[in-house]
């Protein structure tokens, strides 16, 4: 993954995933695939005084070599929330 802070509160992003799966066949060989995906994206945030972040976002993975073509859309969203914590003072 590579991601780019353009601004702010906006990320580009461009990530890749590769797999290979063997799978057997019939005449005693073995099958081998690989796919590797390649997904650019951005996300952004919407920042609330009272510390709460939402972060949507969207990325278009795609397949390249062989099963180039295949593309897909993926949705994000994300709310981060203040984590404050709380130490009492209540000693008997």
């Amino acid at each position: 993954s590579v991601i780019w802070l353009a601004t702010q509160r906006v990320n580009l992003m461009l990530e890749a995933a590769w797999s290979r799966v063997e799978s057997p066949r019939g005449d005693g060989e073995v099958s081998r695939d690989s796919q590797l995906l390649v997904s650019p994206g951005v996300r952004w945030s919407y920042d609330f005084p009272s510390g709460l972040q939402i972060v949507p976002g969207l990325a278009f993975p795609m397949a390249v070599g062989p099963e180039r073509g295949s593309g897909w859309l993926f949705l994000y969203l994300s709310f981060e929330h203040p984590f404050r914590a709380v130490i009492s003072s209540d000693r008997r």
